[in-house]
């Protein structure tokens, strides 16, 4: 717990989102929006986890990470996994940028095999 553990809040998803994470006009910065929330963290439980553990949460759930206070640093991979077919997201998403395609070199088949639905 002393190294910036995970911390979530039971429940929390069922509450519904109060804010957005966006990226801002000039593509180098992000904010919330209509601002940063506050939550009662009173309920928070910590997710404690082994190294080489995977954690999933849905992205409702408020979690955060302690301050680390142990002389071991923490290392942690972030995965956003979010559905594409059908969906549009907002243009300023933090996760939607212009250069996508070109960011990844995705070929003109595997866009158009994503495009009808997928890799089914």
């Amino acid at each position: 717990i002393n190294n910036g553990c995970l911390y979530a809040i039971p429940g929390s998803h069922k509450h519904g989102t109060r804010s957005r994470f966006i990226r801002n006009a000039d593509n180098q910065s992000t904010q919330f929006v209509p601002g940063r929330d506050t939550y009662d963290l009173t309920g928070a439980v910590p997710l404690e986890a082994k190294a080489g553990t995977v954690v999933l949460l849905n992205g409702g759930v408020v979690h955060y990470s302690d301050h680390n206070l142990s002389n071991k640093s923490r290392h942690a991979y972030t995965l956003h996994i979010i559905e594409t077919h059908n969906t549009e997201y907002p243009k300023d998403n933090w996760l939607v940028r212009d250069d996508f395609n070109e960011m990844y070199n995705l070929s003109p088949e595997f866009k158009a095999k994503m495009a009808q639905g997928g890799l089914n």
